[in-house]
């Protein structure tokens, strides 16, 4: 019953993964751009985080 929630938790972190890693190579080259998109990257992973936990929760 519960193996479609697996493959989504799978998903979900694979993409939190490689978000993070992207938002982590942004912020080693410094320019206002990158400085304006770190502070998105930590607004969404934020947000990332928080329907995460809802989804933990759920599973």
């Amino acid at each position: 019953m519960g193996g479609w929630k697996t493959i989504l938790l799978l998903k979900i972190f694979l993409f939190f993964y490689v978000h993070i890693r992207v938002c982590f190579a942004e912020q080693m080259s410094f320019s206002i751009i990158n400085i304006h998109h770190f502070l998105f990257c930590q607004t969404h992973l934020t947000i990332r985080s928080v329907l995460f936990s809802i989804v933990v929760s759920l599973a």
